[in-house]
């Protein structure tokens, strides 16, 4: 859920759960990492890439700053690698979402499948026992 989205008493118990859980910072740190990274791509104008540049420059200086989350180190070496293809998304307009979404990967067994047109018939979700029936083990169906 993103920070836009909590109400007044959200905030609250997000708090009070940071504080007594999360007594070195790290999850916060995580957290504004993540609110970063979504600001990329809820600038107000999504076809403006040099706001969604300034916008990535600072979740990469903010991961950056924090040398001690190895999580924050990956993830700025991650928006480093891939600045190019995310600020050109702001620049085409181009995502490839609905491909990503039609990928299932199991972690289970490494098993990648595209998901085809009778498992969105059951509302768009499909399951693990999916992806086993179409590689040929036995499955529910979708």
């Amino acid at each position: 859920m993103g920070a836009e989205r909590i109400d007044d008493k959200g905030w609250e118990r997000l708090h009070t759960r940071l504080r007594a859980g999360d007594c070195d910072g790290v999850v916060t740190d995580c957290w504004a990492a993540k609110e970063k990274v979504r600001d990329i791509y809820l600038t107000a104008d999504a076809a403006d890439p040099d706001q969604a540049q300034q916008c990535l420059d600072i979740a990469i200086e903010w991961c950056d700053s924090e040398p001690d989350i190895p999580e924050l180190a990956t993830l700025a070496k991650t928006l480093r690698r891939w600045s190019t293809e995310i600020i050109a998304r702001h620049r085409t307009g181009a995502t490839n979402g609905p491909v990503e979404a039609a990928i299932i990967w199991s972690p289970v067994r490494g098993v990648f499948h595209v998901a085809d047109e009778s498992c969105w018939a059951g509302g768009g979700r499909v399951t693990w026992s999916d992806v086993f029936q179409v590689r040929g083990r036995s499955g529910s169906g979708c």
